[in-house]
C-alpha cells in the first residue's frame, strides 16, 4: 500500500468519526425536516399570500394541511404530527422570532436572519388565480443535550382563488398553504476536512489515470 493511499484512508476515517460525532452530539432526524401548514388568516383580494409581512399561521396538527407536518428528508419518511408546532411571526420583526419545535427541539429565526422575501404577484388563468411568497433565512436549532447549531431554512407559502367577476382578481374559494425546509449548517472545521478529503480522492484518481 503506497503512503498515499494510506493517507487518503486516514483522512477519510477521520472525516468519518468527526461527522458521526456530530451526528450523535443531537437528536436523530433533526436535519432536513419538512414542516408545513395553513393560515389562520391571510391577504385580500389582489393578494392572498404575496404581500404578507405578518404571517398568521396556524399551529401543530391543527394546520390547514397537516399530512406530514414533521418529515425527514434523508429517510423519505412522515413522522407523526406531535411536537410540530408553528408560531405567528412578523418577517424581520425585531424582537419577535419566528419558531419551529419538532421533537422536543426548537428552530428559532431571528429578525437578522431573513433574507430578502421574493414575492410572485396574483396573476390569473382559466379561472383559477395563485401567488407565491418565499424566504431563505438562517436561525439555530436548540434543545436538551447538545448546543445550538446553526440551520439554514427555506420557507414557502402559495395561495390561490377563483377569479371573481373582477378580472384578476379572486372571488371566492380561497386556500393557502405554507412549508419550511429545514437543514442543519455543517460547522466550518467539518467543511474544511471534508474539502481536502475530496482533493484528496481527486489525486488518488490522477494517479489511477497515469499508472
Amino acid at each position: 500500500m503506497t503512503n498515499i493511499v494510506r493517507r487518503l484512508i486516514g483522512i477519510a476515517a477521520l472525516v468519518g468519526a468527526l461527522g458521526s460525532g456530530a451526528a450523535s452530539a443531537i437528536p436523530f432526524g433533526l436535519n432536513g425536516i419538512f414542516i408545513s401548514g395553513g393560515f389562520d388568516s391571510f391577504g385580500s383580494g389582489t393578494s392572498i399570500v404575496s404581500e404578507l409581512t405578518f404571517v398568521d399561521v396556524n399551529s401543530g396538527a391543527a394546520a390547514m394541511r397537516p399530512s406530514c407536518s414533521g418529515r425527514s428528508m434523508g429517510l423519505g419518511l412522515c413522522a407523526l404530527p406531535f411536537g410540530a408546532f408553528a408560531s405567528d411571526f412578523q418577517i424581520g420583526a425585531p424582537g419577535v422570532p419566528m419558531t419551529y419545535s419538532f421533537g422536543g427541539s426548537t428552530f428559532s429565526v431571528p429578525a437578522t436572519g431573513f433574507g430578502t422575501p421574493v414575492r410572485t404577484s396574483l396573476s390569473c388563468a382559466k379561472g383559477t388565480c395563485t401567488d407565491t411568497l418565499t424566504f431563505q433565512a438562517t436561525g439555530v436549532v436548540s434543545g436538551p443535550g447538545y448546543a445550538p447549531i446553526a440551520v439554514a431554512m427555506l420557507w414557502t407559502a402559495n395561495g390561490s382563488c377563483a377569479e371573481g367577476a373582477i378580472a384578476g382578481q379572486c372571488g371566492d374559494k380561497y386556500d393557502a398553504s405554507w412549508s419550511a425546509t429545514i437543514n442543519l449548517i455543517p460547522e466550518p472545521g467539518t467543511l474544511a476536512l471534508i474539502g481536502i478529503a475530496l482533493a484528496g480522492f481527486a489525486l488518488l484518481r490522477r494517479r489511477k489515470r497515469r499508472s
